[in-house]
């Protein structure tokens, strides 16, 4: 427990999902008092040691009740966490996404309320990169070389510098745009808001949110059928295991809690891989002993794309975080085994909770 953290307030915005649930957890273990605000139940009978709130970020009234003079820091996760969905609800993205996060930055304004601010953004604004477009020049090819190298080499995640001026010249997906306009929010306010934008990777673990691929993959696994790849299986992301992303949220927290200055941070939380679709499934194949089948390609999908890291151009020291991380193949074992224990008789996964009513897999029993 760090004394930094022991007892302070911490709002957690759309904090009964997948990270949430992981999230509060942690801050819980390091003496935190945790509030979630949320639409719906999701897995808050899961959080015993959390103040659970059930409402709208775009609502001020439950927000005066999530946010109070003694809240120190509001982590913002709320928000469409899929490009499929996101390409299917433009306004619902939006309002959960950008316009959610203005009424929140102007509820802090008018209440005079002054918590460091938090924000789930995606590692697909650091640049999304069509390898059949312009961009696929012989030094993206290089970086994206690099990363697959990389993606076998020692598992240490690192929390890396990233540019605060933003090129969005290959943004083209519904849910690209909305992270975008959110960190553009936090760097109008950098002047008098003390901020972070926290550009995750792709995320799997237990009580993992539905149908992104690692999901689709573990379901069809832990049931007996084929993992279903959509295309040539050649988009890459950065699939790494929830509970080591959410130690680094923990470590970007303290970074900015030392930094005690107003100003507009960004880091991206990611592992040091990336990891095609297909060499993904060979993995759970290996680990599940599925069949592996390929199916045409979605036009909803976000096509291949790759990051470039860049320098840090605010005043914080130019440092990257290390940890030790859970491997991905052993990340991929422990969420299958996960998987495994929430099959029903009738090979069905257990769906218990509201939060994903037709979908979710349940505690067992």
């Amino acid at each position: 427990m760090d004394k930094l953290t022991e007892g302070m307030d911490v709002t957690i915005l759309g904090g009964a999902g997948f990270v949430g649930y992981h999230l509060e957890r942690l801050l819980t273990a390091h003496g935190c008092n945790v509030t979630v605000l949320d639409v719906n139940l999701g897995w808050s009978r899961e959080m015993p040691h959390a103040k659970y709130i059930r409402g709208s970020i775009t609502n001020d009234w439950t927000l005066s009740h999530a946010i109070t003079k003694g809240t120190e820091v509001v982590i913002d996760l709320a928000g469409i966490s899929h490009t499929v969905s996101s390409a299917n609800g433009i306004a619902q993205t939006l309002e959960a996404g950008v316009y959610g996060l203005g009424r929140v930055l102007d509820f802090l304004k008018f209440r005079r309320l002054d918590p460091m601010v938090m924000m789930a953004s995606s590692s697909l604004t650091s640049g999304v990169f069509d390898r059949s477009s312009q961009y696929d020049s012989p030094a993206r090819k290089s970086e994206e070389t690099e990363y697959n190298r990389r993606m076998l080499g020692p598992d240490t995640p690192v929390v890396k510098n990233a540019e605060t001026r933003m090129d969005i010249s290959g943004c083209y997906h519904p849910y690209v745009t909305n992270k975008i306009a959110m960190e553009m929010l936090l760097q109008d306010r950098k002047d008098v808001l003390r901020s972070v934008a926290m550009r995750f990777g792709t995320l799997f673990g237990p009580y993992m949110a539905p149908h992104v691929v690692t999901w689709n993959f573990m379901v069809n696994a832990a049931v007996g059928k084929p993992l279903v790849i959509e295309g040539d299986g050649s988009q890459l992301r950065q699939h790494w295991f929830v509970e080591d992303l959410v130690n680094g949220i923990y470590r970007v927290m303290l970074e900015r809690l030392l930094y005690n200055e107003p100003g507009a941070m960004v880091r991206s939380i990611v592992p040091p891989w990336m990891v095609s679709v297909t060499e993904l499934a060979l993995r759970i194949q290996e680990i599940s002993g599925a069949n592996i089948v390929y199916e045409p390609a979605r036009k909803t999908d976000v096509k291949a794309w790759m990051i470039v890291p860049m320098k840090q151009s605010t005043r914080v020291d130019r440092k990257s975080w290390e940890w030790p991380v859970t491997s991905l193949d052993d990340g991929l074992k422990k969420t299958f085994d996960w998987f495994k224990q929430r099959i029903d008789d009738q090979q069905r996964v257990i769906p218990i909770s509201s939060f994903y009513p037709d979908y979710v897999i349940g505690r067992k029993g």
